[in-house]
């Protein structure tokens, strides 16, 4: 008499097989396809991902790094690791975000500070989502958020920030979920962006003329700096017109 055996294989047990199957096509994908055929973040995870900025500047002593768009210091741990003599500015609007870079780097040459910047002083709400955190009416693609997730966050103006920034920056990183256009377009009529040497930059999808967004602040841009090199929508490098030699890449 034939016996039949029923197998029971776990939903946790499925869901692995089927996580590391994903995991090894992606890793094909990125290994085998053309270059070209690649998406625009692929392309940048082939060219060494985050590396591709640290290594796009030397590491020249002294130097100053300014990030808007702390998070928990991952970005501020490697310019200190690149450029070991620099004094690292970081603006983190969320309280939570801004403490723990605090804690990390107690004794470095790090000054945190927990506000973001805007035309004028006031307070907004932002949606705390780890690193997609952003600020509350930016369009985020349909994403859902939990209405406990908002926080309040404090701006100073940018006639403020004018006097906390060096008066040259080496190195000026931007990635705030949204806020950019916002950002870059006051840091350029502040005349901030023109005494900046490199500029890193993530540009987010924020509606239907995200790409005009894109296009003016560029343009802008054209005016000071050259694009050294770009990945759509992920990050993006900027260079003084004109640099010295010892700034080059």
């Amino acid at each position: 008499m034939n016996k039949s055996v029923l197998i029971a294989v776990s939903p946790p047990f499925v869901k692995k097989a089927i996580d590391y199957r994903i995991r090894m096509t992606r890793r094909l994908k990125l290994k085998l396809l053309p270059y070209s055929w690649l998406p625009p973040v692929l392309q940048f995870k082939r060219d060494g991902w985050n590396d591709r900025i640290y290594n796009s500047v030397p590491p020249v002593d002294p130097a100053s790094v300014v990030i808007f768009g702390g998070y928990l210091g991952e970005t501020t741990a490697a310019w200190l690791a690149r450029l070991p003599g620099a004094k690292i500015e970081v603006f983190e609007p969320v309280q939570t975000y801004a403490s723990s870079i605090e804690s990390r780097f107690t004794g470095e040459k790090v000054q945190v500070h927990p506000y973001g910047v805007a035309e004028r002083r006031e307070a907004r709400n932002f949606y705390a989502l780890g690193d997609a955190t952003y600020a509350e009416g930016l369009p985020r693609n349909g994403l859902r958020v939990r209405a406990e997730s908002s926080v309040s966050v404090n701006f100073i103006s940018i006639s403020e920030l004018v006097d906390l920034l060096p008066r040259n920056i080496d190195v000026l990183e931007v990635n705030i979920e949204g806020g950019e256009y916002e950002l870059l377009k006051l840091l350029s009529n502040a005349g901030i962006l023109g005494g900046t040497i490199n500029m890193f930059i993530q540009f987010h999808a924020v509606g239907i003329d995200t790409a005009d967004r894109i296009a003016i602040v560029r343009d802008e841009l054209t005016k000071t700096h050259e694009l050294v090199w770009k990945y759509e929508l992920v990050w993006e490098f900027w260079r003084l017109r004109n640099a010295t030699v010892e700034k080059s890449i």
